[in-house]
């Protein structure tokens, strides 16, 4: 009977020890931002207390220490909510949170920060752009959450993967507001109604199914095109809504954009023409809505595909290299198109369109020592024997060749 007692009793403190070291290893570790960065393999999953503002702009979400601004800060994200999935669905975020799984507590203290971040001030001009947009105020709060760390041979995170440790929001405390300094000659903190008209309507393929996912813009009837201009992404049932400045349209889809596989259409105007001459103008006056501008495909692409294989300077397979299609029907478009990286021995299957005209490019490395192939055009009368491409031109080359690209591109938006 003693023995037994003496088992239990042990086992209990073993299973008391344990829980106590759980509830320790989970306790947020206080620290700074600026020592999250200078030892990041030290805070690698582990669940920190930081007292950080947040840097938001063009192309950044990252923390800063309110204490010294001048050291580095990491990449900045929410945590999934219990029922989400992992933030992207990229094997290294699904790995983080399965070894420390992290989520966002939803609270008032998270409700004033979500509110503060979200406030911004409005230009007292039409038009007027502002890259990063227009935050109000500095928003400092001590925040909870873990530090990922993506090593020096992964991908890292946020915009072009530059940033190599993230900070992955949990909780706040103590939330702080400083407002922005700003020239409220230009800027108010009220919004400022400007003079709109909008366009609704319904995006269809040749046989009626809608098309969603695709890009609706308007451009002026008359005159030059601006490099921007109104548009928005069609929902899932192909319906779209646009606001617009009071004035004469052209109303088109996929104007720059190429051809994909969820959206094999080319250029079409309102109300299903190829051709602007022969599109008809909308006149958009202030206040006005104009419903059910529905716009019809009269004709679907069938798919075609490209087989490439890459070669890098030695005559080998290229190994880490990509390979992607520019659709050159429409001049005005320049952008990447199915980009693949390669196989083991170089090849890769690249999707395109019967009847449409490409470049070929294929790309080894990045900046500053890019090296790629010689640009191949492929006509729509081409044939389907397999390319071989080599990668010969060094970072010079390459740039001059992609330049070259988008400048017939830019040319191509005056009238």
């Amino acid at each position: 009977m003693h023995v037994f007692r003496a088992v239990l009793i042990s086992q209990l403190f073993f299973l008391g020890f344990s829980n106590f070291c759980s509830a320790q290893a989970e306790r947020p570790l206080l620290t700074t931002v600026c020592a999250v960065m200078r030892h990041p393999t030290k805070f690698a999953g582990r669940i920190v207390r930081v007292r950080a503002t947040v840097q938001s702009g063009f192309e950044v979400s990252a923390l800063f220490d309110p204490a010294n601004p001048s050291c580095d800060g990491p990449w900045f994200e929410r945590a999934p909510k219990q029922d989400q999935a992992p933030l992207s669905g990229d094997s290294h975020d699904i790995e983080f949170q399965q070894r420390h799984p992290i989520f966002l507590v939803e609270d008032e203290n998270m409700k004033r920060f979500e509110d503060a971040l979200r406030a911004v001030v409005y230009p007292r001009k039409d038009g007027m752009l502002v890259l990063g947009g227009t935050p109000r105020y500095m928003v400092t709060a001590t925040m909870t959450g873990r530090v990922d760390y993506a090593g020096e041979r992964r991908l890292g995170f946020g915009h072009m993967n530059h940033w190599r440790v993230r900070f992955l929001l949990s909780s706040v405390e103590d939330v702080t507001t400083e407002e922005r300094s700003y020239d409220w000659t230009l800027f108010s903190r009220e919004p400022i109604r400007f003079p709109r008209g909008t366009i609704r309507g319904k995006l269809t393929d040749a046989a009626g199914k809608p098309l969603g996912r695709a890009w609706v813009e308007a451009i002026p009837a008359e005159g030059n095109i601006p490099v921007i201009c109104p548009k928005v992404l069609t929902e899932n049932d192909g319906t779209y809504s646009l606001n617009v400045t009071p004035g004469k349209y052209l109303l088109v889809v996929n104007r720059t954009q190429p051809a994909r596989e969820d959206v094999p259409v080319l250029t079409t105007y309102f109300p299903s023409t190829e051709n602007a001459a022969s599109a008809t103008i909308l006149n958009v006056a202030d206040y006005a809505d104009l419903a059910d501008i529905d716009i019809q495909i009269h004709r679907t692409l069938r798919p075609r595909f490209f087989e490439v294989q890459v070669l890098g300077p030695d005559g080998k397979p290229a190994i880490g290299a990509y390979a992607y299609l520019t659709q050159t029907n429409q001049t005005e478009i320049a952008g990447q198109h199915g980009v693949s990286h390669v196989g083991a021995d170089g090849s890769v299957r690249l999707f395109g369109f019967e009847g449409l005209d490409y470049l070929l490019w294929a790309d080894l490395g990045s900046w500053p020592r890019k090296q790629c192939a010689p640009v191949v055009r492929l006509g729509s009368d081409s044939n389907d024997h397999p390319r071989v491409v080599k990668v010969t031109l060094g970072q010079e080359a390459c740039s001059k060749q992609e330049d070259e690209a988008r400048s017939a591109a830019y040319a191509a938006q005056k009238r």
